[in-house]
């Protein structure tokens, strides 16, 4: 799902049929507020409420185990995601993060951002700054965890974490990153063209 614009049903269908297939669990894919209309924190309050309505659910009482679950997606969704995952009300109750490729980290520049690139060209530079302002705006803390997950206090993650990058992502020095600051909370499964 992406912060600015799309929907489950165009973007993450497949995926998510294809996570449920090979995984044997539920996947459920929610709905929430976008920017430019919606700023944040709103899109992380909508999915708590949200995630908590689908745990109540008394005809879904049967089917999920809550002991076993997970929030993830993918870019911004992944960081709206990690924003959700340590939210005080969502704490005992999600025990997995998934992020691919996530948004880690709102308080670096564009230029900084590209500079931790691996190689290759970004096609999606000009626009990284314009996508972010219309999400959080001018006059919000971006070293709130919320919005940038990489400076969660460690025992508010849950239990489980899983952060893929890919090799022309960003992602990669934010792992080691994180790494070094939540050890011994966190698991890092090293590649070694990126460590």
């Amino acid at each position: 799902m992406g912060r600015k614009n799309g929907s489950a049903t165009f973007v993450d269908a497949h995926f998510c049929r294809a996570l449920a297939d090979q995984a044997s669990c539920i996947v459920v894919t929610l709905p929430y507020r976008k920017a430019p209309f919606t700023k944040f924190p709103y899109a992380i309050h909508d999915l708590a409420t949200l995630i908590q309505l689908v745990l109540d659910d008394p005809r879904l009482a049967s089917s999920i185990d809550k002991t076993k679950v997970g929030i993830g997606g993918h870019s911004a969704g992944a960081n709206i995601a990690g924003g959700v995952s340590i939210l005080k009300e969502m704490r005992g109750k999600i025990g997995a993060f998934v992020g691919i490729h996530p948004v880690l980290d709102f308080t670096m520049t564009t230029k900084e951002r590209m500079s931790l690139r691996p190689k290759g060209p970004d096609y999606l530079s000009s626009a990284v700054d314009m996508i972010g302002q219309a999400y959080a705006g001018y006059d919000v803390d971006r070293r709130d965890a919320r919005l940038s997950p990489i400076y969660a206090d460690a025992w508010k993650l849950p239990q489980n974490v899983f952060i893929s990058g890919a090799e022309l992502d960003v992602s990669p020095p934010f792992l080691t990153q994180l790494y070094f600051s939540f050890f011994p909370y966190f698991t890092l499964l090293s590649f070694p063209s990126y460590f």
